[in-house]
């Protein structure tokens, strides 16, 4: 159906960053950095994009390189965390990332490949309606997994984007989406398109909980089960914008895991905006032990 619809299946990406390269002060030859010059961290590689070379009294250079594997395997180092030059340079004395590694993302699974099919057809008109702009938008990447449309004035166009976990979109992001939406095949001549990031609602959850006797034997697994469902909760209210707050949702995803009786100490109910996104600033849950309930 995806072909029918001239919508392909989003294919694995590569995560990307920028590589400081600290060079020695009484370097007098130029230095060549090739193309596949390899930084390692962990066992995860990244690699040079282009060739360069560092003319003398450059002591300090910046270099573009990507993760030699595809998915999100290459995301979220932080900055300095990719320090090992793997085969080494002449005059060079450290290296170090400066931008948190991202970009990188599985193949589309089927739910996200499925939603934008169903979009498709939006995006046969060039009208510039809602559901198209939504379609291009999560277009420009599988981590788009969230967009909401705005036009606070004629002919602007604001989409408000989130990434995949509820992660908000960094300015490479944006600019990402904006590239793809502001084609000039994509969006009607007399629109003006930017992305934006949603405001986020912070709060706050406090949950205790208790097994029944009966389930004594088998209590370490329901604790296992009770502590992921409460973090896959947790993901699943910050990865869509206008979701409010109830925390009636939690309550019967413990029970469900095994959990007799379930103590939310935090309000109940938080309502959330169209463009605005709840997200935990802290958020706790304690086992307190069996129950005769």
């Amino acid at each position: 159906m995806g072909v029918e619809m001239s919508t392909e299946r989003l294919p694995a990406k590569y995560a990307s960053t920028t590589m400081a390269v600290v060079l020695e002060e009484d370097r007098v030859d130029a230095l060549p950095i090739p193309a596949g010059t390899r930084y390692q961290v962990g066992d995860v590689y990244f690699v040079t994009n282009e060739a360069h070379v560092i003319p003398p009294g450059t002591h300090l250079f910046a270099v573009e390189a990507t993760c030699s594997e595809p998915g999100d395997i290459g995301n979220g180092f932080l900055v300095g965390e990719i320090s090992t030059l793997v085969e080494p340079l002449p005059y060079v004395k450290a290296v170090q990332n400066t931008t948190v590694t991202n970009g990188g993302a599985d193949e589309e699974n089927d739910d996200a490949y499925a939603e934008r099919i169903r979009l498709a057809p939006e995006s046969f008109s060039v009208a510039g309606p809602e559901g198209a702009y939504i379609y291009w938008a999560k277009a420009a990447s599988q981590n788009v997994v969230d967009v909401k449309v705005d036009s606070p004035v004629p002919g602007e166009v604001v989409l408000y984007i989130l990434m995949a976990d509820g992660i908000l979109p960094s300015q490479e992001d944006i600019a990402l989406v904006e590239a793809n939406v502001m084609d000039k095949h994509t969006r009607p001549l007399t629109d003006k398109v930017r992305g934006a990031v949603p405001t986020v609602i912070e709060y706050t959850v406090e949950v205790e909980y208790w097994i029944s006797k009966q389930n004594s034997t088998v209590s370490p697994i329901i604790e296992k089960q009770v502590s992921q469902a409460f973090n896959e909760y947790l993901v699943w209210q910050r990865s869509k914008m206008g979701r409010d707050v109830d925390f009636s949702e939690l309550i019967a995803r413990l029970n469900k895991e095994g959990a007799a009786r379930v103590s939310v100490n935090s309000p109940m109910f938080i309502e959330v905006g169209d463009t605005e996104v709840a997200k935990e600033l802290s958020a706790n849950i304690t086992f307190k032990g069996l129950t005769n309930g």
